[in-house]
């Protein structure tokens, strides 16, 4: 019996070693960095979760950014941007987007050109991920976190220290409203 090879030189040559082409990496370089350049209208900044709890597999921390104008009393906060991420474990580290046009969406009122816009955090988790905020959830410990006063982005690390929430009222998780003390 004799064995012979043979090659089809029609059909184009796969390699099990390189399944990208170099031409398909470049074309997937340039669509990676084009997608980077979608997000140029916002800056990141970070802010590191801290507290003790035991987590369910579905515990959730949900992050807001609030704007006011600094120079309105009593003004009611705008919401700039929230986001709901899950939690693994604590300390947790998680990066978000700073609009660079945050001063525009504070809207109640509009920020006068004059003023100085101030914007602070709202921080809560989801312990069990009931989707609601209840006792033995976590809120900010506001004696170990002092509150940002925030003017701009922040260029370093915001740690946020949480705490069992004490009060016996449950609230939906996702509609969580601020208390500015």
């Amino acid at each position: 019996m004799k064995i012979t090879a043979t090659t089809n030189l029609t059909q184009p040559h796969v390699s099990a070693t390189r399944p990208w082409s170099t031409r398909s990496l470049i074309c997937l370089i340039g669509v990676l960095a084009l997608c980077g350049a979608c997000n140029d209208d916002d800056d990141r900044y970070s802010v590191e979760i801290e507290g003790q709890a035991a987590l369910s597999n579905d515990a959730k921390v949900r992050i807001q950014l609030f704007g006011i104008d600094a120079n309105i009393a009593d003004a009611p906060a705008s919401l700039i941007d929230g986001q709901i991420f899950p939690v693994i474990s604590l300390p947790e580290l998680y990066e978000l987007n700073w609009p660079r046009n945050a001063e525009s969406l504070i809207q109640n009122p509009p920020v006068n050109p004059s003023s100085q816009p101030r914007f602070y955090l709202f921080v809560t988790l989801d312990v069990d991920g009931d989707g609601m905020l209840c006792q033995g959830d976590l809120v900010r410990d506001r004696d170990a976190t002092p509150s940002e006063n925030l003017s701009e982005r922040p260029t370093s690390t915001i740690t946020v220290v949480m705490k069992e929430q004490e009060a016996d009222v449950c609230r939906q998780f996702s509609y969580s409203v601020p208390v500015i003390l």
